[in-house]
């Protein structure tokens, strides 16, 4: 949870989060033909692109789940029940943690 509030780390995860994302648009920009039923399978993965996989699931994983814990501490329950439900809105709760972060950090200068 430490690295959650650090905007560093914090920054670095949110990125590793999306490199699979990005990478699959990359991948359907240049017309792979691994992609043309819309989805790449393990069987089709190059060896070197499961670790990236790895990697960028277990970085959503440890957001999900330090934003869900994060609304808790904060007596946001309703917030941490939609985070919890809608994954997706585990990048808009980290940007905010992220924004509110480099904010006080700023204002301590």
């Amino acid at each position: 949870m430490k690295y959650f509030y650090n905007p560093k780390s914090l920054s670095i995860l949110i990125a590793l989060s999306l490199t699979m994302w990005g990478y699959l648009v990359l991948l359907s920009s240049f017309a792979d033909p691994r992609l043309a039923d819309s989805s790449l399978e393990y069987a089709e993965m190059y060896k070197w692109e499961l670790p990236l996989l790895a990697i960028s699931l277990f970085a959503l994983f440890y957001l999900w789940i330090c934003s869900v814990v994060d609304c808790y501490k904060h007596s946001n329950k309703a917030v941490g029940v939609f985070v919890a439900i809608l994954w997706p809105l585990t990048y808009f709760y980290s940007l905010h943690v992220l924004y509110h972060s480099l904010r006080n950090r700023t204002n301590r200068l």
